[in-house]
């Protein structure tokens, strides 16, 4: 995965694999629907690899995200932490 395209799509360093980097939603996006839930509690679906979750979380109060796939649940619980975000993400692996 070329690193500059995830750079130029989600901002800062983050892990994606080709169907994470296909799957999450541009960071101007992102940030733009996270301003609808500044100071809420969020419950998130399909987590991917966090992308949305980490702009949730920086306006949120809390977000609450569930993943199916074990693999890209990994990629989500890194980018969280490597964002400092982990006390605002609570992720959990299910269906």
């Amino acid at each position: 995965m070329d690193q500059s395209k995830i750079i130029q799509k989600f901002g800062d360093r983050y892990v994606a694999d080709e169907n994470t980097f296909k799957m999450g939603i541009d960071l101007r996006f992102a940030t733009s629907i996270a301003e609808r839930f500044k100071d809420k509690i969020v419950l998130e679906t399909c987590t991917g690899a966090g992308f949305s979750s980490l702009s949730l979380a920086r306006v949120a109060m809390k977000v609450i995200t569930v993943e199916i796939n074990y693999e890209h649940l990994e990629q989500a619980r890194h980018n969280i932490d490597r964002a400092g975000l982990s006390d605002k993400i609570i992720l959990n692996h299910a269906d």
